[in-house]
């Protein structure tokens, strides 16, 4: 996963993916509630790094404001 030019105080903006012929729109914290779902299959890693975004969203936000 990469999440490139998504500042850290947006990660609760949709935006709209498209793979595999299939469009999907959710935001990065919408991502990281589907990970943090229990029966979502995510390994320790992946919940690990859900729960990384989480915290640093909110930082961010903390410090710098909301801006979406």
């Amino acid at each position: 996963m990469e999440l490139s030019g998504i500042d850290a105080v947006n990660f609760s903006k949709k935006i709209t993916v498209t793979y595999g012929g299939s469009e999907i729109t959710l935001s990065v914290l919408d991502y990281c509630g589907i990970v943090l779902k229990d029966g979502s299959g995510a390994g320790n890693a992946m919940q690990t790094l859900a729960k990384t975004l989480i915290v640093y969203h909110q930082n961010a936000v903390d410090f710098f404001g909301k801006t979406n």
